[in-house]
């Protein structure tokens, strides 16, 4: 049996993944479902890019995207206008003009996806060979050498395996573990605009101010890219946000801070090296991690939990584990 502690996007497609190979599993979610008003996989753009700088993050986005123009119903293949950081990356695309007038790139093969539809279509499969269980928080012992996972009356047995598919809550059970996983935690906040302009574009995604919106049914999702450094032990708050981030969109868009609708916050968790924890604990040897995806989970998870699973149920281990490897800050 593999238990799976997190029910975000992480977790959810380490499980369908698992289903698919016929292994037992379980997933335990603290929250209960549907509450995704409180999980960071159902607070953040949903943009679905392939370009990135690290090649690393790039491997993963580039075998991410094709799972979501195959299987996601909510995906829009809109395409992404970009002013990227590395400008000698504009060689390998077409050249765009932006909303606001700045030259970039096209990534046509780009899009979005509605987070809380990924979430509620994961959550509502027909599994036959595990379940998914709200309303457990999973906690972690440690019983001669092997990880031992139990919540109200439910236990794991030594023969099975761990994965701690979990945020905020991988720091909790790090620090129970006795482990410092190192990870950071900054807030993000998006706004929702009215769609005055009626604009029906690509996402438009500008690197050197951190700027981007994209078209969200009948509104526009924007963000000033800001990343507000938070304890923690802190509790998300909606009051957190950047009372300057509508002024530096409005600068770059255009956009009118009186059609703001409604915002959100979400906690992203990542690693010094920004690269998540995905792979085997070095020093237990039934259990794994999957986290610090910071920010970067809609768009890169499944990848990770096709190398995860790989890795748990066949011991294969793919180049690319050895840059996302937990032994990296556990030694």
């Amino acid at each position: 049996m593999i238990y799976i502690l997190g029910g975000g996007i992480a977790g959810l497609l380490l499980a369908e993944k698992l289903e698919e190979l016929e292994v037992p599993w379980q997933l335990w979610e603290r929250h209960h479902a549907p509450n995704l008003n409180k999980e960071a996989s159902a607070r953040n753009a949903g943009i679905i890019r392939s370009y990135e700088a690290d090649p690393v993050a790039a491997a993963l986005a580039q075998q991410a995207l094709a799972y979501y123009h195959n299987r996601e119903p909510s995906f829009c293949n809109c395409g992404i206008a970009l002013v990227p950081w590395e400008v000698n990356y504009a060689e390998k695309y077409h050249e765009c003009r932006l909303y606001h007038g700045k030259v970039g790139i096209f990534l046509d093969q780009d899009g979005t996806v509605e987070p809380q539809q990924v979430l509620l279509r994961l959550r509502t499969k027909k599994y036959r060979h595990g379940t998914l269980q709200f309303g457990l928080e999973g906690k972690i012992a440690v019983e001669n050498g092997v990880a031992i996972c139990h919540s109200n009356g439910q236990k794991s047995s030594r023969e099975d395996s761990i994965v701690v598919a979990c945020g905020e809550g991988a720091v909790k059970i790090a620090f129970r573990l006795g482990y410092d996983l190192g990870l950071v935690a900054h807030l993000r906040t998006l706004y929702e605009y009215k769609n005055t302009a009626g604009f029906k574009g690509p996402v438009q995604w500008d690197e050197e101010t951190s700027c981007y919106f994209r078209v969200s049914g009948e509104t526009l999702t924007a963000t000033a890219g800001e990343q507000i450094p938070q304890p923690l032990d802190q509790e998300r708050g909606e009051i957190e946000a950047d009372p300057q981030a509508p002024q530096k969109i409005e600068q770059v868009f255009g956009l009118n801070p009186l059609d703001i609708v409604s915002w959100r916050s979400c906690r992203r968790l990542m690693a010094p090296d920004h690269r998540p924890y995905c792979g085997r604990d070095p020093r237990i040897a039934n259990l794994y991690w999957l986290t610090g995806l910071g920010g970067r989970g809609m768009s890169i998870a499944p990848a990770l939990a096709q190398l995860l699973a790989q890795q748990i149920v066949f011991h294969k281990t793919d180049p690319l584990l050895e840059f996302l490897t937990p032994a990296r800050v556990l030694g």
